[in-house]
Parts: structure tokens; C-alpha cells; sequence
């Protein structure tokens, strides 16, 4: 990667681009991300968030524009994946890479170990930061604006509140591995980053994060899911392609059946109590998360 003077903003929008078009056709593949779930959630253990994922990506549909939001939160996931993984050289793209490095290979170095140059996935986290932000920004600024008009109208469009979930799931998905970062951070030898992370203040960060983020939006959800009305949508109301797919797809009803048949026995006993050990937070908080939000399922009259 050769950055000309004066063309760093040049090359970043390229970067940015090209990580797009990955995601693009990732998730336009239902096949190719149900494969990339598993890398994203690597043990057994999140098979029941892993499920959740794949039952979000199937309910997408590209060719609904209000499915636009529902694609920006299966690539904030996306960006959170890339930037808790350090890129790699392909094997033949080494030797070019070092041509171009002043500093040599160690003569102890292994000619097939894993080349992963720190300066190059620096930068590389930079360029998707912001674009996570982006994201992060627009999924919770359209969460918010759901759950408000939904909050103010009993009579509510089933694909609003299918939506609605979707965009809950995936925050709280995101939110549950920002909190396995935090604790991983500060597990992690003082040396290798430069600085001391106490564990204390990982707990603190987690916690506040739960209160300001999590909790809010699990209650807001809550609440507008209460003021549901019993009555059925009329014929003209469910005519659109949004509201037709909502009803075909069922995806409360495949929560409540396929899903919850299937992890019921897995389901946290304490919703609200953290479990700090390192060797279980990883998969136990992301689902300790979901399974909140599946209780508001539950408890809501839809």
C-alpha cells in the first residue's frame, strides 16, 4: 500500500470502498455468511447467538429499501469483526511486501510463519473505526426513532416491530463483544499494549455501557412492545412488499419456535447478574443479552 503525498484521504475512501464491496457480497450470499457466522462466533458454545445472526440475515431482504438500515447492522457486526482481527499477508505477497520494508526479516523468522505488519493494520483499524461509528450512529439513531413511533401508536406495522427486533439483536450482539474487548483488554499483559488496563475499570466501563446503552434500548422495547394493539392489520395494510414479507417470514414465531425449542435448556438462570470469568464471559454475556431481548419477546402481546 503506497500512499502519495497529499492522497491520504484518496486512499482511505478506496480502502473503505473495497472493504464495502466485501461486505456487499457477503451478505447478498445467504450461503457465504451463514459460512462467515461461524468464523464470527467460533465456538459451540454461541451456537444460539450464531443462529440469531443467520435468522437476521435471512429475514433481509435487498430488495426492500426499508431493509437498508437492517444491511447497516449486519455491517456494523462487520466492522467489529475486522477490527478485533489483525490482517494478514498472503503467503505470495510476502516477499513484495518486504522488498518494500527498510527493516529485514529476523534470520531466526520461519519463512512460513504468519506475516502481520503492525503499521499497515494500524492504519487499517483507523479506516474502520469510522466507519463502525458511522454505523453504530445510524443503527441506534434508527432504533430510537422505531421504538418512539411505535411507543406513540397501539396500532403498529408487524415489519416495524420485526425491524425493530432486528436492530436490538444486533446491538446488543455488538454490545456484548465490545464488553468481551474491554475485559480481554484488561487481561492482557501491560507489555503487549503499551499500558495497564485494570480490571476494575473494564468492570466499571461494562457496566456503564449496560446501563446507558443496553438497558435503555431494552426497555424502550419493552414498552413500546406494551402498547401494542390487539387488533389485526386490515388487507390494505399488509399490501406492501415490507409488510407481506413481514407476515410470510414470521420471525417472532420462528424465535418462539425454532429458537427458543432449541437453547431453552441453554437460558441463563440470572438475566441481570455479570459473570467476569474470562473463560466464559466471551459466549455467556452475548447470550445472556439476546435472551433479554428474547424476554421481551415473551412478555409482548404480538
Amino acid at each position: 500500500m503506497l500512499i502519495g503525498k497529499g492522497e491520504a484521504g484518496k486512499t482511505v475512501n478506496s480502502v473503505q470502498k473495497n472493504l464495502v464491496s466485501i461486505f456487499d457480497q457477503l451478505v447478498d450470499d445467504s450461503a457465504k455468511f451463514a459460512d462467515w457466522t461461524i468464523q464470527y462466533f467460533e465456538d459451540a458454545e454461541e451456537d444460539f447467538q450464531t443462529d440469531i445472526l443467520r435468522l437476521i440475515r435471512n429475514y433481509y431482504q435487498s430488495d426492500v429499501k426499508e431493509h437498508a438500515i437492517l444491511r447497516t447492522c449486519l455491517q456494523l457486526l462487520w466492522w467489529e469483526y475486522l477490527l478485533l482481527n489483525k490482517f494478514t499477508i498472503p503467503t505470495d505477497g510476502v516477499a513484495q511486501l518486504e522488498a518494500n520494508m527498510e527493516s529485514e526479516r529476523p534470520a531466526a523468522a520461519h519463512r512460513d510463519m504468519l506475516v502481520i505488519p503492525d503499521t499497515i493494520n494500524r492504519f487499517l483499524k483507523l479506516v474502520i473505526l469510522q466507519k463502525a461509528e458511522e454505523a453504530a450512529e445510524e443503527v441506534t439513531k434508527n432504533l430510537h426513532d422505531m421504538l418512539f413511533k411505535m411507543s406513540l401508536s397501539p396500532k403498529q406495522s408487524r415489519a416495524t416491530s420485526d425491524l425493530a427486533l432486528c436492530l436490538l439483536f444486533g446491538l446488543m450482539i455488538y454490545l456484548g463483544r465490545t464488553h468481551n474487548s474491554l475485559l480481554l483488554l484488561a487481561n492482557t499483559p501491560a507489555n503487549e499494549i503499551g499500558e495497564h488496563y485494570p480490571v476494575a475499570e473494564a468492570r466499571r466501563k461494562i457496566r456503564d455501557m449496560e446501563d446507558k446503552v443496553g438497558d435503555y434500548f431494552l426497555s424502550f422495547h419493552k414498552y413500546a412492545l406494551s402498547r401494542k394493539s390487539k387488533a389485526p392489520m386490515t388487507s390494505t395494510e399488509v399490501s406492501s412488499r415490507l409488510e407481506r414479507h413481514a407476515q410470510d417470514f414470521d420471525l417472532v414465531g420462528r424465535l418462539r419456535t425454532d429458537i427458543k425449542r432449541e437453547y431453552e435448556s441453554e437460558r441463563p438462570k440470572s438475566l441481570t447478574t455479570f459473570d467476569f470469568q474470562m473463560d466464559t464471559f466471551r459466549y455467556m454475556n452475548v447470550r445472556r443479552l439476546c435472551w433479554k431481548v428474547f424476554a421481551n419477546v415473551e412478555d409482548s402481546r404480538s
